[in-house]
């Protein structure tokens, strides 16, 4: 049943379409996601962009859980599926992050600012990242369906945590010490030590920051904005390929180069704002 939707939807296959669905599934992906956040955090709210962190994190630490303890494999090589940008399809299937991971962005964001319209981008954004996952064949109808569900989940019950904290740096602790203790029983991936890598660098970030540094993202021009983003981003890059070759290459340095490259993004890049008056 689920090959032949697969198959059904994989019939109208056509160039345009190829780089079509190619764009919509890169709003799951590090690189899309990133931005938002920081873009958000660097620029306009700065408690908004610590909880699209927090969200986003606890949806792929729990996305790769499931991931560990389920183990289904992708649809990829079976027959009369074709599939594309594979590279982006590692590990097991079920469920798909990219859906999960653009649906969790886009209803964060509408649960913090209530805004209508968002709802109905989260919902568009969702199913189109989705039936992305499916036109480009490496996702069952069921991953997505699952993704979906999780992400509305997770995200509403990240948002509840977050808006019940005077100070969100109690839970993102107690995020960083429930990844630790869910290493043994799920398995320890290179997946999960790079989202508790992540967490523990949200942690010290938000220490760092509320501590020394206390950036401001009110009365910011355009053009401060712009640097803030290229300053912050570039300070994230350079520690995230510099620390490839300064640490081991094994599960406990992706951990640490992980969360060096966080922390740099939330706490070192705002002292430099502050330090260059941008």
């Amino acid at each position: 049943m689920e090959l032949t939707i697969i198959q059904f939807i994989q019939q109208f296959a056509s160039p345009l379409l190829d780089r079509v669905f190619t764009v919509i599934t890169m709003m799951g992906e590090e690189l899309f996601l990133l931005g938002v956040v920081l873009i958000v955090y660097y620029c306009f709210d700065k408690q908004l962009g610590l909880f699209l962190c927090f969200s986003m994190l606890t949806t792929a630490a729990v996305n790769q859980g499931i991931k560990q303890l389920v183990r289904a494999p992708r649809p990829i090589g079976q027959p009369g599926v074709r599939s594309l940008r594979v590279h982006t399809a590692g590990g097991y299937s079920f469920p798909s992050g990219h859906t999960q991971s653009a649906t969790a962005m886009f209803y964060s964001l509408y649960r913090y600012l209530g805004r209508r319209w968002l709802a109905a981008v989260t919902v568009a954004v969702g199913l189109l990242v989705g039936l992305s996952r499916l036109y480009l064949g490496v996702h069952w109808p069921k991953d997505v369906l699952a993704g979906l569900i999780l992400a509305v989940v997770l995200s509403e019950i990240c948002y509840r945590l977050y808006k019940n904290c005077k100070n969100p740096l109690p839970l993102f602790l107690l995020g960083f010490g429930i990844l630790l203790l869910a290493f043994y029983p799920l398995g320890m991936s290179d997946s999960y030590f790079k989202a508790i890598g992540c967490m523990g660098g949200l942690c010290v970030g938000c220490w760092f920051e509320q501590l020394c540094v206390k950036f401001k993202t009110a009365g910011v021009g355009v053009f401060k904005k712009v640097l803030r983003c290229l300053l912050g981003g570039g300070c994230m890059a350079l520690v995230l390929v510099g620390m490839k070759y300064l640490l081991p290459a094994t599960q406990l340095g992706t951990a640490l180069r992980y969360g060096m490259t966080v922390f740099a993004g939330i706490g070192v890049a705002p002292l430099l704002f502050k330090s260059l008056r941008i």
